[in-house]
């Protein structure tokens, strides 16, 4: 099942931010705005649903336009950035009506659907009760059949807009059995009804905490969600409705974009420099995971533990960007220096951040669900199967090289001409067959899941760089065909903001002195080119530096002007390169997080395995998460750098593209030793030795991550990129060169 294009998604959202500028709902807006901390969104609502922008994912017999999840998910984050409060929309419209559409009867469905799309009713969620929280299937509200229907008694707490809604989903108890979860069912509860009492729960957020007593309410048979006991089976399919990620992805962006807006370029240093860069890339990272969540949903095959993924990332990096806000900005929020509106917002948004990692599931069950059935089988991608067959073949050729091996280099180069891997991505011209990004940042995972060096991004990079010369360095031919390889050196110094030549750049081949080099070099103008130096310009000078890398003078190196590349060329060249290595990265943290979970699961201890212990699943579960979340990031970017690749004169997205490609890389290198250095940690004394192969991914982290620049830089770099954008687009200055 595709998805809609991006064009119909742009249509829609312009028509969004066109029905936001009409009179009728500027007023309602503007009188939501004049309402305090928790005003009545209801008229707004209503003059929302006019337009049909309330439900337009239901079909057109219940009040929808029979569109998508994807469009709904369009128009909502158009609806937010236009300031419009959406937790009665996501309750009321987002889970009760989703979940109405998924398990409702026929009738159900007839007499409510309509009705909330329409904003005539609205509902809202009982779950929660006084001691009972994450463990739902504790629940004590009861439901005692008589001959006239149900009498519900029981209290739910934490709820959210009761006062607002005119009905709730309630989950009740209306019976007993073997376990459980046996003897839970689900009601819809008319909360204007007798017996119903709302009444609130301090709290530090603005949206209140209701309070929800039930004292024999009369609910109707009609009123049954599915049959009786059957709840729980309704709850596990439906929840994930809820933790698609999209209501926290806007959050942690609405917070973001204001915590930035306010800061000063002269004061920027280079540590906020990079937690601009860094938070930043967390906010597109959820945003990715939240769409991905969604078009799962509309291709009904949404799994719960990716939803569960998805509501871990989102939450907690609104909750982190909320509590970095107020860190950035001190007391009062920067009211001295930020707009009232946005200091106001960050101010809300720290006190409501906390709740957003219980709400829907607290982190630590999310936690729980990936651990239980995403650690030891990695979730489906939806990979091309062309890209599939290709990366499995290449997969079973590299298994035979040895990663700690004294000829890892030469075997792994071997490995790669046997699949003619450098060819499936080459351009046509140099003999390849031209298949995008996508498919070379495959190529280069798969060396690095099983810890050999990278030897693939060089050589596309010298391809590319190489690609129209009259007088190439290196022919291509060589290098499409497996026959040497390229070794990229000096782009660490290029990300640090090294401006002057640098005396030496370190190579690592894995034993490999055959290969070429390609490498930076300043031209004395200001502008920085890339070289590319066949072997016998390099081999020379090479002199042994520990660990088995080569020190290069690079004074000494014999290069040849017809091998450099002019310097306007550099930005899109650099920037497919560092995905490519991002690709690696994640392959490498990929393959140390398999060899973690297999030996977890496999090893006793204290009488279970060490996988059993939450501690150590906990940790695996937010590896998991983030390369997760890395594999979409490199997926989009991908797609991004293809795009600009084949639309003549560069389009406005490229430097877009180059910031998701610097941000993918920087992330992947963190990841990559974070996930590495739990799976050591997770083998014991034993990942120390050469007994397992763990060692190797810990060896080959310790260069492959700083390759096309440390971390620290690449972050510095996002975040001079970041805050170049936000003041081009309100007509100021960047910051500056000195602040990177």
């Amino acid at each position: 099942m595709t998805g809609p294009d991006r064009e119909s998604l742009d249509d829609l959202r312009a028509e969004v931010r066109r029905t936001l500028g009409t009179p009728a709902v500027r007023a309602a807006l503007a009188a939501v705005r004049a309402g305090g901390p928790e005003p009545d969104v209801r008229p707004l609502y209503r003059e929302l649903a006019a337009h049909g922008l309330l439900a337009v994912s239901w079909p057109v017999e219940y009040g929808g336009r029979g569109l998508g999840h994807a469009e709904a998910a369009a128009v909502a984050e158009e609806l937010v950035r236009g300031g419009v409060p959406d937790m009665l929309h996501v309750l009321s419209i987002q889970i009760v009506g989703l979940f109405l559409l998924q398990a409702g009867s026929a009738e159900q469905k007839a007499r409510l659907l309509p009705e909330l799309a329409a904003a005539r009713r609205f509902a809202t969620v009982l779950y929660t009760e006084p001691e009972v929280g994450s463990d739902l299937a504790a629940l004590r509200t009861t439901a005692v059949r008589d001959q006239d229907g149900y009498l519900v008694s029981g209290t739910k707490v934490y709820g959210l807009k009761s006062g607002q809604s005119d009905l709730a989903l309630c989950a009740v108890r209306t019976s007993t059995g073997a376990t459980k979860y046996d003897g839970i069912s689900l009601m819809l509860v008319d909360l204007r009804t007798p017996g119903v009492h709302c009444g609130t729960i301090p709290s530090i957020a603005d949206e209140r905490f209701d309070e929800v007593r039930l004292e024999s309410v009369r609910v109707s048979p009609a009123d049954l969600l599915g049959g009786e006991g059957e709840g729980w089976s309704l709850l596990t399919r439906c929840l994930a409705i809820e933790r698609t990620g999209l209501d926290y992805s806007l959050k942690a962006e609405r917070w973001y974009t204001a915590a930035i807006a306010g800061l000063d370029p002269a004061a920027v240093d280079a540590g906020l420099l990079a937690d601009v860069g860094r938070h930043g890339a967390a906010v597109a990272a959820g945003r990715l995971l939240a769409w991905d969540a969604i078009g799962r949903l509309d291709a009904d095959r949404l799994d719960p533990a990716v939803a569960a993924m998805a509501k871990y990332h989102t939450s907690r990096t609104a909750q982190e960007v909320a509590t970095w806000a107020a860190l950035v900005h001190g007391p009062g929020y920067g009211l001295h220096r930020l707009d009232p509106t946005a200091a106001a917002v960050l101010e809300a948004g720290f006190r409501e951040a906390p709740g957003l990692t219980i709400s829907a599931g607290t982190s630590e069950i999310m936690l729980e669900m990936v651990a239980s059935s995403a650690l030891e089988q990695a979730p489906d991608t939806g990979e091309d199967p062309v890209l599939r067959r290709i990366g499995r073949a290449l997969a079973d050729s590299l298994a035979a090289v040895d990663p700690a091996g004294p000829d890892v280099g030469p075997a792994a180069l071997a490995a790669l001409a046997d699949q003619d891997a450098v060819a499936y991505e080459a351009p046509v011209e140099a003999g390849g067959f031209d298949l995008g990004l996508a498919c070379g940042t495959r190529i280069a995972a798969e060396l690095g899941r099983r810890a050999l060096p990278d030897l693939y991004t060089g050589s596309l990079l010298a391809i590319e760089a190489l690609a129209g010369r009259e007088r190439p360095a290196v022919p291509a031919a060589d290098l499409v065909a497996g026959k040497a390889a390229v070794l990229p050196a000096g782009f660490d110094l290029l990300a640090a903001g090294r401006e002057a030549a640098p005396d030496a750049v370190v190579v690592d081949g894995g034993g490999l002195l055959a290969a070429h080099c390609v490498l930076p070099v300043p031209d004395g103008t200001g502008a920085v080119r890339i070289a590319v130096v066949p072997a016998d310009g390099w081999r020379h000078a090479a002199e042994p530096a520990p660990g088995g890398l080569h020190r290069l003078p690079v004074g000494d190196l014999e290069i040849d002007p017809a091998g450099l590349v002019p310097a306007a060329d550099l930005a899109p060249l650099l920037a497919r390169a560092r995905l490519r290595h991002a690709g690696y990265l994640l392959g490498l943290a990929e393959g140390a997080l398999e060899l973690a979970v297999r030996y977890a699961a496999a090893r006793q201890q204290f009488g279970r395995p060490v996988l059993a212990n939450q501690a150590v699943a906990f940790r695996l579960a937010r590896r998991r998460i983030e390369l997760y979340g890395i594999h979409l990031a490199v997926a989009a970017a991908a797609g991004r750098l293809d795009d600009d690749r084949l639309e003549e004169g560069r389009p406005g997205d490229g430097p877009g593209a180059e910031l998701a490609a610097v941000e993918t890389l920087a992330a992947a290198a963190e990841a990559a030793l974070r996930t590495v250095r739990a799976a050591v940690q997770v083998h014991g004394a034993r990942g120390l030795s050469h007994e397992l192969s763990v060692h190797a991914y810990l060896s080959r982290a310790r260069t492959e991550v700083t390759r096309f620049g440390t971390p620290a830089d690449l972050w510095r770099e996002a975040g001079s990129r970041r805050l170049a954008a936000l003041r081009s687009a309100a007509g100021g200055p960047g910051p500056t060169d000195e602040n990177r």
